[in-house]
């Protein structure tokens, strides 16, 4: 797996297999809400959470943050509960430094856009959608499930674009 070029921010994170984008749930600035996919077709790029800044840190890994924030910037933030499938990811206030707000992108297949995002420091679980909710199809929550014999599988992969399109 190689590792995410550099990307112009902002962009926008999909997710492969439902071609759903990653969104704060109640599409505001909430701090403490959780991050879900959803699909809007066309996409409001008004949205709080549509874009997303991916920004790398010095040790490699990278933030994501909303990119067109008015007031909050939020952070996408993992659990740093183990195994993670008990709390999903969330949107907290601002960049605190801790690793459960650090994410490891990486490349799966040499010039094709898709990755798996990995809390940093858990390479064993990756970001992909809930599969304990009730409600079907495209808005559901995030998650973080296991990788098996550290391979991720299409549930695991997303695609990151550029946002100056919407």
């Amino acid at each position: 797996m190689k590792d995410l070029p550099d990307i112009a921010n902002p962009v926008v994170i999909i997710h492969q297999l439902t071609n759903t984008y990653l969104k704060p749930d109640n599409l505001d600035e909430a701090i403490g809400q959780p991050a879900q996919v959803w699909q809007q077709d066309p996409p409001n790029p008004n949205f709080p959470g549509l874009k997303w800044n991916l920004d790398k840190q010095e040790n490699g890994t990278y933030t994501i943050s909303q990119a067109n924030a008015k007031t909050n910037t939020l952070y996408l933030t993992a659990s740093d509960k183990y195994p993670p499938e008990d709390t999903k990811p969330t949107l907290q206030l601002s960049k605190s430094g801790k690793e459960s707000q650090c994410w490891t992108v990486h490349r799966i297949t040499e010039g094709r856009n898709d990755w798996v995002i990995f809390p940093a420091g858990r390479m064993d679980y990756a970001l992909s959608i809930s599969q304990k909710q009730d409600s079907v199809g495209f808005d559901r929550y995030l998650d973080m499930s296991r990788l098996w014999a550290n391979e991720p599988v299409p549930f695991h992969y997303w695609s990151i674009s550029s946002a100056n399109h919407i």
